[in-house]
């Protein structure tokens, strides 16, 4: 992952009124999150790089508890690495947190960036807030942490002025899927920057796509009309919905890879 870090600066400094909002309201979970979409060509050289990356930060102290983030990567989406924030000024801090380990490393650091950066097609930064009020935590979830392997996203593209009437239908799929004990649950970030705002982003796990297919269509058994019905509520606040896929990737992720390696006894 190639952090820029005119870009950590300038969308700091962008952000700084929108961050005050939202600590006012309790201080929401943050996230930034970057994607880089690689030429299909070149994939193999990306991932050759992302592996040197990787093994530059387990090396690197200026890294340690200063730097985490989750790597995922799929057909559509590319490669999307997610860094939990607390606010902007643990934004600013991990983007000195990068600097650092840059003169740690020296030249093979920007080597690598540079391979990286000539692989992708293109980049993609923004920032993100949980909504936890519009998603559903079972009490049992039927997958635990270790069977997730994947993700499934979907990208609600809403009109702006039917966001109200979105989050409602959301707060409705709570209240069924609490009333009926859904095991299956989800997760709801908004997005706070970008071009083609207002955007919600549906985050489901699953093992594989298969098991989310085949999820899917137990829950539609089990929810039936009314599951139904909200759907088509919802479609009527939406401007478009983009589904995709992303499979978690710990080898690309840090520091998961080093915990990784110490419970497994390595790679």
């Amino acid at each position: 992952m190639r952090v820029h870090r005119f870009w950590l600066a300038g969308l700091a400094a962008l952000l700084l009124p929108t961050a005050a909002a939202a600590q006012e309201n309790e201080g929401p979970q943050m996230f930034f999150v970057h994607q880089e979409v690689v030429k299909p060509s070149m994939i193999s050289e990306y991932e050759a790089a992302a592996v040197d990356w990787m093994e530059m930060m387990k090396g690197s102290e200026a890294a340690k508890g200063s730097i985490e983030y989750y790597a995922y990567s799929g057909p559509q989406i590319g490669y999307v690495y997610v860094l939990p924030i607390k606010d902007f000024a643990h934004f600013a801090e991990v983007g000195d947190a990068f600097d650092a380990v840059e003169q740690e490393v020296g030249a093979p650091w920007k080597e690598a960036g540079n391979r990286s950066n000539t692989a992708a097609d293109h980049f993609e930064s923004g920032f993100y807030v949980h909504r936890p009020d519009l998603s559903y935590t079972p009490d049992n979830p039927r997958l635990s942490d270790d069977e997730v392997k994947m993700v499934h996203w979907d990208f609600w593209y809403t009109l702006p002025h039917k966001t109200d009437d979105l989050e409602a239908v959301a707060r409705e799929f709570v209240e069924l899927y609490t009333s009926k004990g859904i095991d299956t649950g989800w997760n709801v970030y908004q997005a706070i920057t970008g071009g083609d705002l207002p955007l919600y982003v549906v985050a489901v796990p699953a093992r594989d796509e298969a098991d989310f297919y085949a999820n899917e269509a137990r829950l539609s058994e089990l929810l039936g009309a009314e599951a139904e019905k909200l759907g088509t509520k919802a479609l009527k606040a939406a401007r478009r919905v983009e589904p995709f896929i992303g499979w978690l990737r710990p080898g690309l992720s840090y520091p998961q890879a080093m915990e990784m390696a110490a419970t497994e006894g390595g790679e």
